[in-house]
């Protein structure tokens, strides 16, 4: 192995998922944190103003469903719309989920919107946490407990293999 795949494979490669696994556990802790919180957020009435499912498909012909539930509420004034139901709400290949969601918020639907007492544009429909908002930090921690690993074992790894190679 030349000295520039040694310094990928050993340095870069590992940093890649040390880096996109920091990022996605970021993501995932601050979703987490959110979801948690949200259970002590003030509630205001609001009014479903859009109820769809959408379908997205892939170039590779996959096809996706997601609810599109978009309500209004006000606080102190302000008229704010907001589309989350729930923390770690997402999309599926199977559309049930999302047409459950859309039949529970039919438009005109009056809801309890729970809203962040910080920012009130931050709102959501169903409160707290759930399996699938725990999801993301599990995945971001994969991505970075295999990149520290590969910090860790891989130089070693690569100069076993070098002086065996050279031994031979």
């Amino acid at each position: 192995m030349g000295p520039g795949m040694r310094f990928f494979f050993t340095i870069i490669f590992p940093w890649i998922f040390i880096l996109v696994g920091g990022g996605i556990m970021y993501a995932g802790v601050t979703n987490l944190r959110n979801a948690s919180a949200s259970k002590n957020w003030p509630t205001v009435p609001g009014k479903v103003v859009i109820s769809e499912v959408d379908r997205r498909r892939s170039d590779k012909g996959s096809t996706t469903y997601s609810a599109n539930v978009v309500y209004d509420y006000l606080v102190e004034g302000t008229t704010y719309s907001a589309k989350r139901v729930s923390f770690g709400s997402g999309s599926s290949s199977n559309p049930a989920g999302a047409r459950t969601t859309q039949n529970k918020y039919k438009v005109g639907t009056e809801v309890n919107v729970h809203y962040s007492p910080k920012d009130p544009s931050l709102a959501v429909l169903e409160p707290g946490v759930t399996g699938v908002t725990l999801l993301l930090p599990g995945i971001g921690a994969v991505f970075f407990l295999v990149g520290c690993a590969m910090a860790f074992f891989l130089p070693s790894a690569v100069k076993k293999d070098e002086t065996s190679r050279v031994n031979a």
